[in-house]
C-alpha cells in the first residue's frame, strides 16, 4: 500500500476517534475549571492532546510530510474546541 494512502487512513481513522472522544473532554473540562481558565485551558488541552497524538501515531506509521498531514485537522479540532467551549459556557450562564 502506498504511504500517502496509509497516511490518509491513518488520519481519517485519527480523526474520527478523537472527534468521538472531544466533546466529553471539553465538556468535563468546562465545568472543572470555573472563570476565564475555563474559556482557554479546555480548547488549548484539546490542542495540545490532538497535537500529540496525531504526531505521535503518524510517527510511527512512517508518515511522510508529517506537518502538512496533521494541519487541516489541527486546525479543525482547535476551532471547534474554541467554539464548542464558548457555547457550553453561554448554555451555562442561561438566558439573558
Amino acid at each position: 500500500m502506498p504511504r500517502p494512502l496509509i497516511a490518509g487512513l491513518v488520519q481519517g481513522l485519527l480523526s474520527a476517534l478523537i472527534t468521538l472522544f472531544l466533546k466529553r473532554m471539553l465538556e468535563a473540562l468546562s465545568k472543572r475549571w470555573p472563570g476565564r481558565a475555563g474559556l482557554w485551558l479546555p480548547p488549548l488541552a484539546a490542542a495540545c492532546v490532538s497535537v500529540s497524538l496525531l504526531g505521535s501515531i503518524h510517527w510511527l506509521a512512517g508518515t511522510p510530510e508529517i506537518l502538512r498531514t496533521i494541519s487541516v485537522p489541527l486546525s479543525v479540532t482547535t476551532l471547534y474546541a474554541i467554539t464548542y467551549t464558548l457555547a457550553l459556557r453561554r448554555a451555562s450562564a442561561g438566558p439573558g
